[in-house]
């Protein structure tokens, strides 16, 4: 088993691109990642949601143009993928939220003391909750009781 990767990794052209140091646990990586682009052009992917609208394009509902070379990954930085969110920054978007559930669980745990009173008195069921009758047994007794409310 051993051998068979040696001689397989003797045969692989694709020089090895991540050197792992043992101790550190420390990887690099070069731009040679992956060497099935061949010569494609190494471009570095700009998300087409924050490009100019106001631009004219040759495709304007993608914000490209026809003969601009694609990023590798285009599916993830196209108009399709996930918006991207710049209007705030992580830390006030985490103050903005922790601060709604403040409100809203404070909000809840004061209207717990203005709950009225219920408009009658509760029912009550004769020999201890009907158990019995419902056809239970002693072992159901707490399954088949009916409760007061």
């Amino acid at each position: 088993m051993l051998s068979r990767r040696a001689v397989t990794m003797l045969r692989s052209p694709v020089a090895r691109v991540a050197q792992v140091q043992v101790r550190g646990i420390r990887a690099s990586f070069d731009k040679a990642e992956e060497p099935m682009l061949g010569d494609y052009p190494d471009i570095d992917p700009f998300p087409a949601q924050l490009k100019n609208p106001y631009k004219k394009y040759d495709d304007q509902q993608d914000r490209r143009n026809l003969e601009e070379p694609l990023s590798v990954n285009d599916d993830l930085y196209d108009m399709w993928s996930p918006d991207r969110f710049t209007h705030f920054k992580n830390q006030d978007a985490l103050k903005y939220f922790i601060g709604f559930l403040t409100i809203f669980f404070g909000a809840s745990y004061v209207a717990t003391y203005f709950v009225p009173e219920k408009a009658a008195i509760p029912r009550e069921f004769p020999y201890e909750g009907l158990w019995k009758e419902s056809g239970g047994t002693e072992k159901s007794k707490a399954f088949f009781g009916q409760r007061s409310e």
